[in-house]
């Protein structure tokens, strides 16, 4: 029976770190069986498996696990699951999951999003395939030769526009990266990466 609304009832983390040894998928799964615990479900309750872009290849541990690895390693038995570049970034993920809720196809979905990047540079064997090559195609063609290999490069682009356009001042934008840190430093785990809160005057001295 299809519901009418959709709720987040449960929140879940791994441990987080620079190049931990942990494996993506182990980290994965230690932060859906925490927001399981947090939501009061069991594993076979799980009808649903939805993340954000799915399990690629082409850049160094960017998205190292997809929802048929999860599906596979838990064994859950899922209505419905996706993972795909064609979503609009990370919380389309939550999108779609509200959505097969409401639609009645799913009653329970895993959403999570998997990044292991600097985990993958300590380990470039297994996670850099794909990475060296003599030519690229498709929209990296016009990004890669300026190392423009980041989403923070592309979105710096935009950012600069609107400054330009608008009169937005580089201290309106700091408050977005300020807003980011405090959140940070209210997480115990994200110490690991956060040593210290940004602050504007901080902010304003990286240049």
């Amino acid at each position: 029976m299809a519901g009418k609304e959709a709720y987040i009832t449960g929140v879940g983390q791994s441990e987080v770190g620079v190049r931990l040894p942990r494996h993506p998928l182990l980290l994965t799964v230690d932060a859906v069986r925490e927001a399981l615990d947090n939501a009061g479900l069991r594993l076979d309750q799980i009808d649903g498996v939805f993340t954000y872009p799915g399990k690629m290849n082409g850049y160094t541990a960017f998205s190292p696990v997809g929802s048929e690895d999860l599906i596979e390693v838990l064994g859950i038995k899922s209505k419905w699951h996706m993972g795909a570049m064609e979503q609009p970034a990370q919380l389309s993920a939550i999108g779609m999951a509200a959505m097969a809720v409401k639609q009645g196809v799913c009653r329970h979905v895993i959403c999570f999003r998997t990044v292991y990047e600097a985990g993958g540079m300590a380990d470039p064997a297994q996670y850099m395939s794909g990475a060296k090559q003599d030519t690229v195609t498709g929209s990296s063609q016009w990004t890669s030769p300026f190392w423009a290999t980041s989403a923070a490069c592309w979105t710096a682009q935009y950012a600069a526009r609107h400054m330009h356009r608008y009169g937005m001042t580089r201290e309106q934008l700091a408050q977005i990266a300020i807003n980011g840190s405090k959140n940070a430093m209210a997480n115990p785990r994200a110490r690991a990466i956060t040593k210290e809160e940004l602050t504007l005057d901080k902010y304003m001295s990286r240049g």
